[in-house]
């Protein structure tokens, strides 16, 4: 059972737990909205993702 075609939302995406989040559920098939605070690091996790042939789109949202 994966995750392929299913869309994952991570908020805090750009760091820490957030990133570490991403990459595994892209890693068991999922797209990934990779949401932080910081332009510049939602910018990175992103191509990282989109490096490893994921789905993956940078978004900046202040969630609190």
């Amino acid at each position: 059972m994966g995750n392929e075609g299913k869309l994952a939302i991570i908020t805090g995406a750009g760091r820490n737990i957030g990133e570490a989040i991403a990459h595994r559920l892209a890693d068991d098939g999922a797209s990934i909205a990779v949401v932080d605070l910081d332009q510049g690091r939602a910018d990175k996790v992103a191509g990282d993702l989109l490096d490893k042939g994921v789905s993956a789109a940078p978004f900046v949202c202040d969630v609190s």
